[in-house]
């Protein structure tokens, strides 16, 4: 069977990264956070919180061990980067979901970019991949807002939500439209996200 490879487009700053995480780890506490870069050692450099994730690197990983052990992702799913000083760790596979994280739109700098949340594995041979990765993303979708295209130059919003794009509290709220700044997800497209609450107290 061919990988499913599930995706969500989101938009968060490091203090939604600071709740999605606790939401996660209330849920998952064997889970913890790969900070993807350049290795000194094989062996993965992790932190706490998503938020904590703060090298050069745009993917991160959130790992859930019981169903990929540390031994096995050390010895399978590190690799040497090209100068042989350094390692770096994947970030999808069995018990892996990547994260980019969301950034400053390089083409307009008052305005928050989306990142993604995805995973690939084959749901029949994985199905403990496919329940932690279903997991996540509904805990992703109940922390959201709805996301709304919204048109600058008249400043009209749609009324209906855009199906691909979810936005957590902070960053809807922060970049909400005012003084040029929205979520964004090109030169094209830019969006709102307040327009209800979010399913998490």
């Amino acid at each position: 069977m061919v990988n499913k490879t599930p995706t969500l487009l989101v938009f968060m700053t490091q203090a939604d990264e600071l709740r999605f995480s606790r939401e996660l780890l209330s849920q998952f506490p064997e889970i913890t956070f790969i900070e993807t870069g350049n290795w000194e050692k094989r062996s993965p450099k992790t932190r706490h919180m998503l938020n904590e994730c703060h090298s050069d690197s745009p993917q991160h990983s959130i790992w859930n061990k019981l169903i990929l052990p540390e031994h096995i992702y050390s010895k399978n799913y590190i690799f040497p980067n090209e100068n042989k000083r350094s390692y770096f760790g994947a970030t999808v596979g069995p018990g892996l979901i990547q994260y980019i994280r969301p950034h400053i739109a390089d083409y307009d700098p008052s305005c928050l970019r989306n990142g993604r949340l995805s995973a690939s594995y084959d749901p029949k041979k994985d199905p403990a991949t496919d329940l932690f990765v279903k997991t996540v993303f509904k805990i992703a979708r109940k922390g959201a807002v709805d996301v709304f295209l919204v048109d600058r130059k008249t400043g009209n919003t749609s009324d209906k939500p855009e199906t691909h794009f979810l936005a957590w509290p902070d960053a809807a709220n922060c970049y909400n439209g005012q003084d040029g700044s929205y979520l964004t997800n090109n030169a094209f497209a830019y969006f709102v996200g307040n327009k209800k609450q979010s399913g998490i107290k």
